[in-house]
């Protein structure tokens, strides 16, 4: 009876450090979400710097000389500096010039999306060819998937407006 009481107690107080610890990793992680928040990114300091281009006169780091010494010296203050500015200084979508390219789609990818329910071969292509449903597609390889996987030209590169 003892023992069972013992095992009783032990896994209740089991039970009550895993959810303490529990509350101690969530406040954890929250902690880093909040500190990474903050944290500025080498592309930051690129962009800090370009901006600086022609010369360093009124740049943060301006009154340290050097602004990879400063980083390296005091990397916390160093981010500090840099987030401010990022925050004053906010990114312009027209001034990003990685704007994500539109993926291109292969025949197959567009004749299913027209038409979802069209039965596939044994490839995994439509059946036929792709130059009977396109019509301007070009020579035939003799090997359907291989068209039907092959990447549909913009309809600029078609001379299509």
């Amino acid at each position: 009876m003892k023992r069972k009481r013992t095992i009783s107690r032990l896994k209740r107080e089991n039970k009550r450090l895993r959810k303490e610890n529990r509350k101690l990793h969530d406040k954890h992680w929250e902690e880093c979400r909040q500190i990474a928040k903050g944290t500025a990114t080498p592309k930051d300091y690129v962009r800090m710097c370009e901006s600086y281009v022609d010369s360093c006169e009124n740049c943060p780091f301006e009154t340290t000389g050097n602004c990879r010494k400063a980083i390296l010296a005091d990397p916390k203050t160093a981010n500090e500096i840099i987030s401010k500015w990022c925050a004053e200084h906010p990114e312009h979508p027209e001034s990003v010039s990685e704007q994500p390219e539109k993926p291109k789609k292969t025949y197959k990818e567009d004749f299913l999306e027209k038409f979802p329910n069209a039965p596939l071969g044994l490839t995994g292509s439509p059946h036929g060819c792709v130059y009977h449903a396109y019509g301007d597609f070009g020579a035939c390889r003799e090997n359907c998937s291989d068209c039907w996987n092959e990447v549909m030209p913009d309809d600029l590169e078609r001379g299509k407006d």
